[in-house]
């Protein structure tokens, strides 16, 4: 079975799935009844590695008990549930990751490992994110914070958020928890951060801290 993790974090209130893409196109798109978005969405990606990996976040919906002709798109790319809750949806090449939730603002990523994120790391690293005190470990650390990052520009739904200047991110390596915040329009929202490491990856689950 592909589904490699369910869990829940949060006290339980969020919900996460992780599938490892292993097969093929046409075994996924025959075990699979895409509405007429979902098709067009498919037809759209031109790469099989991107198809594949579209059509497992289906797979995944369903093994988490998510009705497909539930999920919808504001603005094309924000997804969003007909019955209410909050979903968010993350891909790598390997993996698609889900979390979903009842109550809470929700946002999931997940990253491969690379070496590059140490040069990219100027463009998001913001002067209050954790430092890295472990070179060793700079790669997984460097990870965390733009997975983390991610996560929570997914929870807050707004696209004029700078990684660099507007967002946090605390965590003490490798505890699997941390906080985040976003500063925006000179007021401070803040978020709990769950964080799971496995064969070269990156999970980060973010969920919106309501005060």
């Amino acid at each position: 079975m592909p589904v490699e993790i369910i869990c829940k974090v949060f006290q339980k209130r969020v919900l996460v799935g992780i599938w490892k893409v292993t097969e093929t196109k046409t075994y996924l798109r025959s075990k699979l009844k895409l509405s007429n978005e979902d098709t067009k969405r498919l037809s759209v990606r031109k790469k099989e590695v991107h198809q594949k990996s579209f059509l497992a976040s289906r797979m995944l919906l369903e093994n988490l008990k998510i009705n497909l002709n539930d999920l919808y798109y504001q603005s094309q790319v924000i997804p969003k549930l007909k019955k209410g809750g909050y979903i968010s949806i993350s891909h790598a090449i390997d993996y698609v990751a889900i979390a979903l939730s009842e109550h809470d603002q929700v946002g999931i990523d997940i990253e491969q490992h690379q070496i590059r994120i140490i040069s990219l790391s100027e463009k998001f690293l913001n002067p209050k994110d954790s430092k890295v005190i472990n070179s060793d470990a700079s790669i997984v650390h460097l990870t965390r914070i733009w997975s983390a990052k991610e996560a929570m520009y997914k929870a807050f739904g707004q696209t004029d958020v700078s990684f660099k200047n507007q967002m946090a991110v605390h965590f003490n390596f490798p505890q699997d928890i941390g906080k985040g915040s976003i500063l925006y329009r000179k007021e401070s929202f803040f978020f709990d951060l769950y964080f799971r490491e496995f064969n070269q990856h990156t999970l980060c689950v973010c969920a919106k801290v309501y005060r």
